[in-house]
């Protein structure tokens, strides 16, 4: 069952299982399991390291890529529970990488979660046709990237 708390006035659900690795639960005898890994993929390091310390204090592993190529690469290699993908970057947009993540037997069945800054019209739903589970335009509420995390996770 994912448990609920509050840091900074915001909401975050954590499933007991992504705790970080060997921290024991609540008998004190079993370490609980590796925590869920999300790789976040934006060429905009400041959202992504944002991203990434929000994602880090809610109990994830994460990983991060600045372009399409090392995206694919450590996804396949990697094998993330997630994946947050930014549409507009260098080396492979959003979608070629979305097409790649896709085709790949390997990696067909991660979530993906799409971000974008452009407001153009029809473009989540071309996100969604494309294979994305989420889509999300920035700026963004950090509680809603976590809650929509857990649910395509299965803890919520």
């Amino acid at each position: 069952m994912a448990r609920e708390y509050r840091r900074g006035g915001q909401r975050i659900l954590l499933h007991p299982a992504h705790r970080t690795p060997g921290e024991q639960s609540a008998g004190g005898t079993q370490p609980l399991a590796e925590p869920a890994k999300v790789l976040v993929v934006d060429d905009d390091i400041a959202i992504a390291k944002s991203i990434c310390v929000r994602l880090k204090s809610s109990g994830y592993g994460i990983d991060v890529a600045h372009d399409g190529v090392s995206a694919t690469q450590k996804a396949i290699q990697g094998k993330p529970n997630l994946i947050i993908l930014d549409l507009s970057m260098p080396a492979g947009d959003g979608f070629s990488v979305l097409g790649r993540l896709r085709d790949n037997p390997d990696t067909m069945s991660i979530p993906v979660l799409v971000l974008t800054a452009s407001k153009k019209p029809g473009l989540r739903e071309q996100a969604l046709a494309a294979g994305a589970n989420g889509y999300f335009e920035k700026p963004f509420e950090s509680w809603d990237l976590l809650r929509t995390i857990e649910r395509e996770l299965g803890g919520a």
